[in-house]
């Protein structure tokens, strides 16, 4: 698997800055497994779609800023990683994920003005 297969194009105006005032007022794509088609509804329609003994799972989880947009100390060049989990809560070490624009090799310093400098071990 590489990086690349999760690249895709979004339009900056289909990324939600804030949540609908009415929840179930925001979008739900539809995808029909069968014919590929998609249909865009209401999140209020997903009732349509569900059948007995079906299963509705809600995330109800809170969403942290895990994006950081940094420099190569060295280089300056952009590099851009995301947060995945916090490894040693009280040493601030995180599992990351993220793209340079060359191999990224241990002992290299990134700064991220939001928040410190990382270093990649």
């Amino acid at each position: 698997m590489k990086l690349s297969d999760f690249k895709y194009t979004l339009p900056e105006e289909l990324i939600a800055q804030y949540p609908s005032k009415k929840r179930d007022e925001c979008r739900l794509m539809v995808l029909d497994r069968e014919t590929g088609n998609t249909d865009h509804k209401k999140f209020r329609d997903v009732v349509d779609y569900m059948q007995n003994g079906d299963t509705l799972v809600v995330n109800e989880t809170q969403v942290f800023p895990a994006r950081l947009e940094g420099t190569k100390d060295k280089t300056d060049a952009k590099v851009e990683v995301f947060l995945l989990r916090e490894l040693e809560h009280s040493q601030g070490l995180w599992e990351v994920f993220g793209q340079t624009g060359s191999q990224s090799t241990g002992g290299q310093s990134f700064d991220y003005r939001q928040c410190a400098v990382l270093r990649c071990d």
